[in-house]
C-alpha cells in the first residue's frame, strides 16, 4: 500500500490518505516526501467521513487497493456518502469485482451488487487487461522466440519499460506488483 500512495502523490500533487495502521503512517510520509502533498488521515476508512476531504458536491475522487474483508463494508460506506464522490476505483478481489458487476440472473448476483449498481455505474477494469492479454498471446501463436517480446509489446497498451515514458501516450510506465501478478500502465 504504501508503494502507490507515493506512485500517486506526484502525479495528483496531493493526496489524502486514510490510513487505520498507525506504524504505516511515518513509511508512507516518507516514502511521499519531496514528491508532493501527503496528508495522512489516522482512522478506520469504514467510519472515516470521506464528504470532510471534498472541496464541493460531486468532487471527491477515492482509490484504493482494498482487502477482502474490508471491501464491501467500505464500499458501502462510501456510497452512503456519495454525495461528495465524483468517482470511486478499487483493486479488488475478483469474487468481489465479479459481485459487484454481476446482473441479474448470474450466481454471482446478490445484495452487495443491487446496492452498489442502485447508485453506481459500476465496470470491471481488469477484464480489459485480460482480453487484450489473450490477444497478444493469440497473436503469438506460431511467432519465433526472439520476435515473442516485440509481439508482446505490440499488443498491449503499454509499449515501454517501466520508468519510460510510454511512446503511445508519452505517460510514464508504471509497475504494480501484487500477490503472484504484475501489472505495468501508463
Amino acid at each position: 500500500p504504501p508503494r502507490r500512495s507515493s506512485d500517486l502523490v506526484p502525479r495528483l500533487g496531493r493526496l489524502d490518505a486514510v490510513e487505520l495502521d498507525r506504524d504505516l503512517i511515518p513509511v508512507l510520509e516518507q516514502r511521499a516526501a519531496g514528491l508532493g502533498e501527503l496528508r495522512v488521515h489516522s482512522g478506520d476508512a469504514v467510519a472515516y467521513d470521506f464528504c470532510s476531504l471534498a472541496t464541493g458536491p460531486g468532487t471527491l475522487r477515492v482509490v484504493g487497493n482494498l482487502p477482502y474483508n474490508v471491501s464491501t463494508p467500505l464500499i458501502f460506506h462510501l456510497v452512503d456518502q456519495g454525495a461528495c464522490l465524483r468517482d470511486m476505483h478499487f483493486m479488488l478481489q475478483r469474487e468481489v469485482a465479479q459481485r459487484l458487476a454481476a446482473g441479474p440472473g448470474t450466481a454471482a448476483y446478490g445484495r452487495l451488487g443491487i446496492m452498489v449498481q442502485y447508485r453506481c455505474e459500476v465496470e470491471r477494469l481488469f477484464d480489459a487487461l485480460q482480453a487484450t492479454l489473450r490477444d497478444a498471446i493469440a497473436r503469438a501463436d506460431g511467432v519465433a522466440a526472439s520476435e515473442l517480446k516485440r509481439e508482446k509489446r505490440s499488443g498491449l497498451r503499454v509499449h515501454g519499460r517501466v520508468g519510460e515514458a510510454c511512446p503511445v501516450c508519452g505517460d510514464t510506465v508504471r509497475q504494480v506488483i501484487f500477490a503472484d501478478s504484475t501489472l505495468q500502465y501508463c
